[in-house]
């Protein structure tokens, strides 16, 4: 058996890496300069396009077990002082008229993603432009802090204190927004489905 298939089969196997997926020192990879002219290699150590493999190598590939197979990445979590410099500098952070002219020559139809219009009336209103100034505007207003428990340098919503399902004429009025925290948020009798079963209930 070559060495060129040993490779490649280890590679099939899984061998190359260890259990913390790290690389097995002394196998030899696919682009390992000791492959350099071989048979189904091209001059810079990467596998030839086009080149024809065995059935047993197909059928070896068909039982290979991913190296990363299992292994949970959760990700670290953020430190306080991490989102308080996140949310510094984001403040005051207004996109150019120019970007926002350049953004719209790729809205509604003329977007890569559209579909015939299927997103609702409400879904347009959060996602508009004017919708993002209100917000921005309430968050400024309020110097990014939670207006319920004084919290800042967290995850912030701007909150309408009248529903404008409701009341669309308050929509983008500013005194009818507040800041809120996440949690502070979702404490209000009108968040997501609480409306339904809130006053403001039709």
């Amino acid at each position: 058996m070559s060495l060129c298939y040993n490779n490649v089969m280890n590679l099939a196997k899984g061998n190359i890496r260890n259990s913390k997926g790290q690389f097995v020192k002394g196998i030899k990879m696919p682009w390992d300069p000791h492959n350099k002219g071989k048979k189904g290699y091209t001059n810079k150590g990467s596998f030839k396009k086009g080149q024809p493999k065995s059935e047993e190598w197909h059928e070896a590939m068909k039982n290979r077990v991913p190296w990363n197979k299992g292994l949970k990445y959760k990700g670290k979590p953020r430190s306080e002082e991490t989102k308080r410099k996140i949310s510094e500098s984001q403040k005051g952070k207004i996109i150019p008229e120019s970007t926002r002219r350049k953004l719209r020559q790729y809205a509604g139809e003329r977007a890569s993603g559209w579909k015939g219009g299927i997103s609702d009336k409400n879904d347009l209103i959060r996602k508009s432009s004017k919708m993002k100034e209100w917000k921005l505007a309430v968050y400024e207003r309020d110097d990014y802090t939670c207006q319920k428990c004084g919290k800042s340098g967290v995850y912030l919503n701007a909150h309408h204190i009248k529903p404008f399902s409701v009341f669309p004429e308050l929509m983008f009025d500013l005194d009818n927004g507040t800041t809120l925290c996440v949690p502070c948020h979702k404490e209000t009798d009108t968040f997501a489905a609480k409306i339904r079963s809130s006053k403001y209930a039709k």
